[in-house]
């Protein structure tokens, strides 16, 4: 199911994949790959394993067996952090929003990676700090809109990349 070109690397290549809870075998073997550019869906009934295989995918479960890649890299150890540098993140159904906090500040909680400020300039509220976020915000979405709230568990796995100077 690879459309990436013969000598490129699928974007995400799962390869015998088993992840079992103490006797029972949750993932028997699973196998497939998805190229740059492809949507691939994943369907099946209630317990028929879907989670199971996001959350080994996302790093939330280590699988038993088998081998996980994203872009050629094995996906094996890499903790959450890094794998959201690589722009792999598990959202789920209900997302947890800071009831105090604005749409703005909710995103931005999540996405400090994004930026290049280090810690006492975000504290202080430094012009640089603020600049980046304004701009990694304003790539994705409409921080102002309030039906923006369930993109904002996707916003912080954008890969890192320079922030435009000037």
């Amino acid at each position: 199911m690879s459309g990436s070109g013969a000598n490129a690397p699928a974007l995400l290549s799962v390869s015998g994949v088993v992840m079992r809870f103490g006797g029972i075998v949750a993932l028997a073997g699973v196998s497939f790959e998805v190229g740059r550019r492809e949507i691939c869906g994943l369907i099946g009934p209630n317990g028929s394993g879907k989670t199971t295989l996001f959350n080994c995918i996302s790093g939330i479960y280590r699988h038993s067996r088998g081998e996980i890649r994203f872009e050629g890299r094995s996906l094996a150890g890499l903790a959450r952090h890094q794998m959201a540098g690589l722009g792999i993140g598990r959202t789920f159904q209900n997302v947890a929003l800071f009831n105090t906090m604005t749409v703005r500040d909710n995103m931005l909680v999540g996405a400090h990676h994004l930026g290049r400020s280090g810690f006492v300039a975000n504290a202080l509220k430094l012009a640089g700090a603020r600049r980046v976020a304004i701009i990694v915000i304003g790539r994705h979405v409409n921080p102002d809109d309030p039906r923006s709230a369930h993109l904002i568990a996707a916003l912080p796995t954008a890969p890192a990349r320079p922030t435009p100077r000037g």
